[in-house]
This record gives C-alpha cells, sequence and structure tokens, in this order.
C-alpha cells in the first residue's frame, strides 16, 4: 500500500558530530522530514524557495524548510501498458491497479514561472506548476478537447520507479524555453517491461533516450513536441535491435559554458570487464546564440552535435567503473593562472568502495576538437561514428581533403560532418581520494581552495579541504539523520554559498558549511585547515568572513592561506621600565595582519577598570598604535616581597573588543642590580 500522505515535520533533536583530524565541523541548520521516500529537489536562487518531490506527493517549503504548499500527486491508477489517460481515444484493456508515483524530473522555468514536474505514472508523463503555488496547475495539457496529441508529446521521463531520468531547461537563440531530456529506455527486453506480454511496446515508438522538446507555454500545440522538423533530427534513439548492447542509465545533465553534458553508464557493460570503465561524458551545443539563425538557417540538429567519451577514475586494475554523481567547479588547481573548470565525479566498483576524481573542462574540449579533426581527415581508431543512433550520418569517419574546420565545427560539427561522434580512448584521472560507499559530491571555490562535499551511502556528509596540488589538507565528517544514503545531487544555497541543501532518503537538509567559533584562537583557527574559517580581527574570533562584521575590509579578516603567521601579535617598547624611571609611554608595534585603524577608538587596557586612549600614527601603511600612556606608577600592584619585578599586561582593544594583547615587565633596581629573577636573601 503507498504510505501515508501526512504533513511533514520538522526534525527535532541532537544529531551526532563526527570530526577527523583538525578541521572545523559541519552543522545541520534546518531540516524537514517527509514520510515518504524523498526523489529530486531544486532550489529558486531569488526566493529561495526548496521544491521537493517525493513519492505521491510535491512540497514548495520555505529557505529553511518550512512548508508553503503541498500537492498529492499519487497514488493512481495505472498500468504500464496503457497509454496515458490524456491521449485522447485512446483506451486500455488492461486491468489497473493503484500505483505510486515516483517523481523522475523536478525542474525550474523561472522566465515563464514555471515548476516541471514529471512522474513514473502516466508512460512518464509531465505536468507544469506554478512557482508561487506549485499545489496549482500552471498551464493544463493537453488543452481540454485537443484532438492532435501524440504520445511522444507525453511519454517523456522514465515510466519505472528505478529508472533514470535527468533533465536541464535552457532558452534557445529565439528566447524560448526547451527542455533536455535523458531517460533510461524502459521497453520490451528490459527488466522494467512487464514479463509474459506481447502487446505492442508503447516506450520503443514514443521514447528516446535523449531529446530535445519545446517547452513554450504560449505555444500548447507544439509543448513537448521535438520542436524541429522534420522532428526526429532533435531525438537520439538506440536503434532497436542494439538496445541490450546499450543500457544507458544517466547520473546528471548540466550546463557548462554554451554546452549540456549529459553523464550515464553504460550498464550493458557492468560485470563483463571490471578493468574497463563504464561511464560516459556526452557533450551536446545548445543553441543558445547560434548565428546560422541569422541567415534563415534551421537549428542545430541534437545528434550532429552530440559527441560523447568515456572517463575513467583509477588506472591499471584498480578502475571505478561506475559514476554515480558529478559537479562542475571552477577551482584554483597548481599551475593554473586562474581558476579552471573541473568536473568532479564519485565512481564506485563492485565491492561498494569508491573515489572521487577529477577532470579539467579544458582536456574535454581538447579532446573533442582532435577527435572531430580526426574523423574528417584521416582514418582513426580513436574515435568512431556511433552506428548505433538512427539519426547518424553513416558508420564510419570519412577522410575528407584540403576540408578546413572553422572553429564552431570542431566544437559543435556540422550537418556535413560525419555524427554522432564517439571518443574511443577514455579521459584518465586518478583518485584524489578514496573510500567506501560514496554516493554524491559538491565542490565549491572558497578562497582560493577547493573544498569537495562528499555523501555517503550510510548517511554521513564528509567535507575535504584540498591544496593546490589537490591533496587532502583536512577533512570533518557529520552524521545525518538515522543513517539514511545521501541523495547524488547536493546544492549551495543560491544566495549564501556557506550553507548546503542535502537530501537524504526522508530528510531534506539545510547544513550549515562551517562551524568555526569552535576554534578559540587565532593559531588554531587558521592551523585548522578549514578554507571557509578565518581570524576576524577587530571581534578577536573565528568566522566565515561573511560573519565577520568587517570581514570584507582590507586585512579584517585573515585566511587560512594567509597563515597563522598573519596573526596579530605585539611588540612594547621598551620591553623593560624601571619602576623609578621617567617614562610615560610604552611604544607599541602590532605584527601581523590588522586593518585601519583611523576613526576606531582604541585603547591599552593594563588591567579592569584602567585603561589609556592610543596615539595613533599613519606612514605607508594602514593606521597603527604608536604610543600608549602608561598608568601612574601608584596605580601600579606592588612587586611582590622577594622578587625584583612584576609583569603588566597590556591588552589592546579596539571598539571595546580584545583584539591583540602583551607584556612589559616593571622591575625595581633597588631590589636587584640585574633585570631576571632574584631573590633578596
Amino acid at each position: 500500500m503507498p504510505p501515508s500522505m501526512e504533513i511533514a515535520v520538522l526534525l527535532l533533536g541532537v544529531l551526532a558530530l563526527e570530526t577527523r583530524r583538525s578541521a572545523s565541523a559541519l552543522h545541520i541548520q534546518q531540516a524537514f522530514a517527509s514520510p515518504n521516500q524523498t526523489n529530486n529537489f531544486v532550489v529558486e536562487p531569488v526566493s529561495r524557495r526548496v521544491y521537493l518531490a517525493t513519492v505521491n506527493t510535491v512540497y514548495q517549503l520555505n529557505r529553511t524548510l518550512i512548508v508553503e504548499a503541498q500537492k498529492r500527486t499519487g497514488p493512481v491508477e495505472d498500468n504500464l501498458l496503457c497509454h496515458a489517460p490524456q491521449l485522447p481515444q485512446a483506451p486500455c484493456e488492461h486491468p489497473k491497479s493503484l500505483t505510486d508515483n515516483y517523481n523522475k524530473l523536478l525542474k525550474l522555468d523561472r522566465e515563464q514561472g514555471v515548476v516541471v514536474v514529471c512522474g513514473s505514472v502516466y508512460q512518464g508523463f509531465c505536468e507544469l506548476r506554478k512557482m508561487e503555488n506549485i499545489s496549482e496547475i500552471a498551464v493544463e495539457f493537453p488543452p481540454q478537447g485537443e484532438k492532435t496529441v501524440f504520445p511522444s508529446m507525453l511519454n517523456i521521463a522514465a515510466n519505472h520507479p528505478n529508472a533514470s531520468t535527468v533533465g536541464l531547461i535552457f532558452r534557445s537563440h529565439g528566447g524560448n524555453s526547451r527542455l533536455l531530456v535523458g531517460a533510461t529506455y524502459t521497453g520490451a527486453g528490459t527488466q522494467f517491461f512487464p514479463k509474459n506480454h506481447s502487446k505492442e511496446d508503447l516506450r520503443f515508438e514514443n521514447t528516446p533516450e535523449i531529446a530535445i522538446r519545446s517547452l513554450n507555454i504560449k505555444d500548447l500545440s507544439r509543448l513537448f513536441t521535438y520542436d524541429i522538423s522534420p522532428s526526429d533530427e532533435n531525438v537520439f534513439k538506440i536503434k532497436q535491435e542494439v538496445k541490450t548492447k546499450n543500457k544507458l542509465n544517466f547520473v546528471h545533465a548540466f550546463i557548462q559554458k554554451t554546452y549540456s553534458y549529459i553523464a550515464f553508464n553504460n550498464d550493458a557493460k557492468i560485470g563483463h570487464k571490471e578493468s574497463q570503465p563504464n561511464s560516459i561524458l556526452a557533450r551536446i551545443c545548445l543553441d543558445t546564440d547560434n548565428p546560422r539563425q541569422l541567415a534563415g538557417l534551421e537549428s542545430r540538429k541534437l545528434t550532429e552535435s552530440y559527441i560523447q567519451m568515456p572517463l575513467q577514475c583509477g588506472s591499471s586494475r584498480n578502475i571505478y567503473n561506475r559514476l554515480l554523481s558529478v559537479y562542475s567547479a571552477e577551482i584554483n588547481a597548481e599551475d593554473a593562472s586562474g581558476p579552471e573548470p573541473y568536473l568532479f565525479g564519485v565512481f564506485s566498483k563492485a565491492d561498494r568502495k569508491s573515489a572521487l576524481c577529477a577532470f579539467r573542462f579544458g582536456d574535454v574540449e581538447e579532446e573533442i576538437r582532435q577527435s572531430r579533426m580526426n574523423c574528417s581527415s584521416s582514418p582513426s581508431s580513436d574515435v568512431h561514428v556511433l552506428d548505433s543512433v538512427n539519426q547518424g550520418s553513416g558508420s564510419a569517419c570519412i577522410q575528407k581533403k584540403n576540408l578546413q574546420l572553422t572553429p564552431n565545427q570542431l566544437d559543435c560539427g556540422a550537418a556535413h560532418l560525419q555524427h554522432p561522434l564517439a571518443l574511443q580512448r577514455p579521459l584518465r584521472a586518478l583518485p584524489l581520494f578514496e573510500y567506501s560507499g560514496l554516493t554524491s559530491v559538491s565542490v565549491d571555490n572558497v578562497h582560493n581552495h577547493t573544498v569537495v562535499f562528499l555523501g555517503t551511502s550510510k548517511g554521513r556528509l564528509r567535507k575535504l579541504t584540498l591544496l593546490s596540488n589537490m591533496t587532502v589538507a583536512s577533512q570533518s565528517t557529520l552524521k545525518l539523520p538515522s543513517g539514511e544514503a545521501v541523495h547524488p545531487i547536493m546544492t549551495f544555497d543560491p544566495s549564501d554559498r556557506n550553507f548546503l541543501y542535502v537530501m537524504t532518503s526522508h530528510h531534506m537538509l539545510r547544513i550549515k558549511v562551517a562551524e568555526c567559533d569552535q576554534w578559540k584562537s587565532c593559531g588554531s583557527c587558521l592551523g585548522a585547515g578549514d578554507a571557509y574559517c578565518g581570524w576576524c580581527t577587530l571581534e578577536n574570533r573565528c568566522s566565515i568572513q561573511e560573519e565577520c562584521a568587517q570581514g570584507l575590509l582590507a586585512r579584517s579578516w585573515i585566511s587560512m592561506g594567509e597563515g597563522p603567521q598573519q596573526c596579530p601579535s605585539i611588540t612594547l617598547t621598551p620591553p623593560e621600565i624601571s619602576i623609578s624611571a621617567d617614562i610615560k609611554d610604552v611604544g607599541i608595534l602590532i605584527n601581523g595582519t590588522v586593518p585601519d585603524l583611523i576613526g576606531s577608538r582604541v585603547e591599552c587596557e593594563y588591567w579592569p577598570g584602567v585603561s589609556t586612549a592610543a596615539t595613533l600614527h599613519l606612514d605607508h601603511g594602514p593606521a597603527q598604535i604608536q604610543t600608549c600612556p602608561l598608568p601612574p606608577r601608584e596605580n601600579y600592584h606592588p612587586i611582590l616581597p622577594g622578587t625584583d619585578h612584576r609583569s603588566i599586561s597590556v591588552v589592546i582593544k579596539v571598539n571595546g573588543t580584545s583584539v591583540v594583547s602583551g607584556s612589559f615587565i616593571v622591575y625595581d633596581c633597588e631590589r636587584t642590580g640585574a633585570i631576571h629573577p632574584y631573590k633578596v636573601m
């Protein structure tokens, strides 16, 4: 029976924390518990709403994960052998039963104010719901009374709970929204298709593995169509006779530059050779700014620019051959002049061991250009034409003499060039981190350091800070509720990247990426190895930069990269003062990193209730303390009997907050002739 449809409640209770090495910990800030299994989530960057899709329900949450709206999407009466009931004049002779609706795709189209919600029921049918209130339909589709509706407009996502679907929304050159979808084939011959049935396979005729569809809600007659005439040019469909050799299991679809990338595994190869990679990265050029349109030419076809390459994580006999999660990020790598885009991936092996690998997008782009050139200039074993696809140009690369390819053709192909293409030689990377049961990855560039978050199948979130050579500088671990596995997709709060949204099997979590206040001194703060944490000088505490009131001002916040040597310290002149000397001021030099103190109230506190105003000077750098008047000698605590000196502490306060401290010695020459500890006999 489907699970009950109770309203989800906030997770309460203390969550255990487990830390490794010297890194700052993570902290669960807010949590939402779902009575049903979670499937997908997406965060809207402006309103910061979180849209959460679970089995049979979709939720609209605010940024602190409080429910704003919800809508029940299942269970419904359905049968895998029946057309979607939205298809006119399509009765079904097969008995229907109450079927849970697993969300397969959840995407936002901010320009049109709609949420694309696709489920496993009704052959992978999609709805368009309002972003402002997800409980309401934005567009009725198909429209009431519409007769020209085809199954291909309704069969969009995978129609089985365990079959994969990925997608992304982009704006085409004409400003219209388009939906790119990759969906696992679930028709006859797969483990997803009902056994012992000889009925017509609805999925074979109507659902390609990859397609680009219209998402323009102002043109309902073309909504979810392939949007190019002839329409089959905008799909990537594996030929029926070779589908058993191409079982595509999709991991993620994303945009980088003007390209769409689709990461997937070919599960037909799983178990054949553990030493061979089965993970693939495919690229399709998006017509977001297509110069050919200016000449009135047709849009670029999907297979025309399609090219794929294997990804290999590991080497020799230690290859992690199944991709689980990917994340693209710009990082500062060793020997690079600035941030470079990388693709991070979590890969696994049959024994559940897993690893993190990273690939330069620059290497991806260079391999693609070289392969297109090789396919057009000379026979090459490194690249071939995918003849397993219905929409291909042929089965082999053809040498074309005196052909000069333009940069755009090298990147995105052309109608007269062979397509789609497949590289044979994998792009290789060595593991950066190995651990059992990794399931997800997200990455951020924090103050020129790479920070990686890794989810696990046992409900842990690991945080790694990497050095520029990609070695691990520090790590910490957070235990998540009930040991639930972490979903492959994790997303930073788009308005505050100091928070990470993480989804487990029954929880939606908003996690603070660092708990810097556990470090009480500047040295321990900067030595912790956490790129998020730095020393907030004028507040005398360890913090995230955004939580330091003046953290964006020069020299007000000291980062991990600057190191403990930049922690504030003071040198006092003279360091020793005779009790009888007529010295009225002590000279003070502040070492390390401190901000410009002009305009601040700066004082030297000698003991509680006794302080003097500091005199500042401005040389070639920030204004610093020059001198502080000494308190009257009669205010000094007496030198203890049997000793010849006393240490006087000096605390530098800025606007009432202690920033740095030191001490000098007051001595009495009548007790001893030398400035060192000496007891009178």
